[in-house]
């Protein structure tokens, strides 16, 4: 035991504080890797657990994929094909286009028309997937 304090004292100052300091970095990695270890244990489980739950929610959607498109004739769904939207069918009489300015939420349409061919318009918005979210009459 005496021969420890001999060495440390027969070592020069900056010796002494590179041991120390040496000392301290192991002690404080120790203490570190003691403490997180059970934290990585932890989250590597929550990985897995997490991955199984990815597995399964895949595996659920093509189910449900596979179930919809079991059902599809049993809803009756009868426009296979959309016909596509454009502003210039809208054109033929009596609908007469007035003004169109498309934007990322689908768009502004003013027509020019009677009243009586009002339902026959939201019929051909709808012939091509178009939904109308607000409309005005003037």
């Amino acid at each position: 035991m005496n021969a420890l304090f001999d060495i440390w004292y027969g070592m020069s100052r900056r010796g002494r504080v590179f041991c120390w300091c040496a000392g301290v970095l192991c002690l404080t990695l120790t203490v570190a890797l003691s403490v997180g270890y059970p934290g990585w244990k932890t989250l590597d489980t929550q990985q897995t657990r997490l991955s199984q739950q990815r597995e399964a929610a895949r595996q659920q959607w093509r189910y449900l994929r596979r179930l919809s498109v079991a059902a599809e004739p049993l809803f009756g769904r009868t426009v296979e094909n959309p016909r596509p939207f454009s502003p210039l069918d809208f054109q033929a009489p009596p609908l007469r286009l007035l003004h169109w300015q498309p934007s990322a939420q689908g768009g502004e349409m003013a027509l020019k028309t009677s009243w009586d061919a009002v339902p026959s318009l939201v019929g051909r918005l709808a012939a091509s997937e178009m939904s109308v979210g607000r409309f005005s009459l003037r």
